[in-house]
């Protein structure tokens, strides 16, 4: 079972126990910046510029997540019922099309194109996302106390179902039954996850947002902001993850305490939540925890398996990572089942995601400058705490491995599209 950290007055004072996936909203004293700015800020760039280089499997990946990308939009736009899933293989330069019963001629057509350019394979499945998808939910959300994780094997050819150590890999077999074929594996409880630090309208996304929690010890939670997205009213949003705070007022963790919007009651199911009252822009901060330069966001969609994406958590900072699991159902204690979404690791083996990272964006690089929104960070995995990087205080926990749901469904569950420059 997936528990989540209970907040208190203090980072010691929380509740740490038994948890998978550590909730990464973080509450603590107030944290004022070295210095201040005046309540305006600093002017922003109309168009933001990152010197951060990326890394050889980033510029591999490219045109493999260009034809991910096409392949699942045609999916959607047509409502194809036999697709399972998509992963890309950088070192063969290849794409893998997993599908259920006979490939249609629309696919076919965009598979012989695609092929101009890049190796496309398809795999058959057993099953369609769509059936797997549906059984995950339900195992899930049916075992709330036993079931950590459960989603489709890497092959679509049933489920892989991770369930809480203490209760034994054989009970667990004995109890959770599924109409499709289940593989096991066990692990321990994660917990939810909560807290670039002066920011300014247009806000961007992966900046620290807090908002008070105790007026008397002046504690605060912080989180971090995702993706802004537009509804077809126009109105603006920015993303954040629900358990950080419903209906609640955000502001910068500045001595200007710029207001950076108002969340809504949110999604329990997806964790995630939407901002309004403010202006946003189709940007997330890259780099550092002080960092001021970000990459533009040039598309959407969630991850193909195996891609090398990028974390931005306002206290960790950027990082690369590999997805790892796609079409996951977590389940946290107090939130319930939470899901569709994937797992990253980190590529260099660092703890880069902690609390107060929560609701930050997972980014995938088109190229230097621009990415493609992939998802929002949820949580961590408790069996796999590092050293914290970035901002460091005591009580923060920092994982290997994280938790992010998917941005389409998010994007859907409010009624909105990302935006994107």
């Amino acid at each position: 079972m997936i528990q989540r950290a209970f907040a208190s007055d203090s980072v010691a004072g929380r509740r740490l126990a038994l948890i998978i996936l550590i909730s990464l909203a973080l509450v603590m004293p107030a944290m004022w910046p070295s210095t201040a700015r005046a309540d305006d800020g600093p002017a922003k760039p109309n168009v933001p510029v990152s010197h951060t280089e990326m890394t050889a499997d980033e510029r591999a990946q490219v045109p493999l997540v260009k034809a991910a990308d096409e392949l699942q939009a045609l999916v959607e736009k047509h409502k194809l019922p036999g697709f399972a899933g998509v992963a890309i293989q950088i070192d063969k330069r290849s794409v893998e099309l997993f599908w259920k019963g006979t490939v249609p001629g629309v696919m076919n057509r965009a598979i012989t194109k695609l092929r101009g350019g890049v190796a496309v394979t398809v795999t058959p499945a057993a099953y369609s996302l769509k059936e797997l998808d549906r059984e995950a939910k339900r195992v899930a959300s049916q075992n709330l106390d036993s079931v950590v994780e459960v989603g489709p094997t890497a092959d679509y050819s049933g489920l892989e179902v991770v369930t809480d150590e203490a209760l034994g890999l054989a009970a667990a077999r004995r109890a959770i039954t599924s109409t499709v074929p289940m593989t096991f594996k066990t692990g321990k409880p994660a917990q939810p996850a909560y807290a670039r630090w002066d920011d300014s309208e247009p806000f961007w996304g992966g900046n620290a947002i807090d908002r008070l929690v105790n007026p008397i010890l002046r504690t605060y939670t912080y989180c971090t902001s995702a993706f802004a997205g537009r509804r077809s009213n126009g109105q603006e949003t920015l993303i954040t993850a629900r358990h950080c705070g419903q209906n609640v007022d955000w502001t910068t963790p500045s001595s200007a305490d710029r207001f950076v919007g108002r969340a809504e009651s949110g999604n329990a199911s997806l964790d995630a939540t939407v901002m309004t009252g403010a202006d946003y822009n189709s940007v997330m901060y890259v780099g550092p925890t002080n960092s001021t330069t970000g990459r533009v966001v040039r598309g959407s969609g969630n991850p193909a398996d195996n891609t090398v994406a990028i974390t931005s958590g306002s206290w960790s900072g950027a990082a690369v990572a590999n997805v790892r699991g796609v079409n996951r159902y977590v389940n946290v204690t107090d939130v319930g089942t939470v899901g569709p979404g994937f797992w990253t690791e980190d590529t260099a083996g660092v703890a880069s995601v902690g609390q107060g990272d929560s609701g930050g964006p997972v980014a995938s690089a088109i190229d230097t400058q621009t990415v493609a929104a992939r998802g929002m960070i949820s949580a961590i995995d408790s069996s796999q705490i590092g050293t914290c990087v970035g901002r460091v205080t005591d009580g923060r926990q920092c994982s290997f491995r994280s938790f992010h749901v998917n941005i389409s469904n998010i994007a859907s569950a409010f009624g909105m599209v990302i935006q994107t420059s």
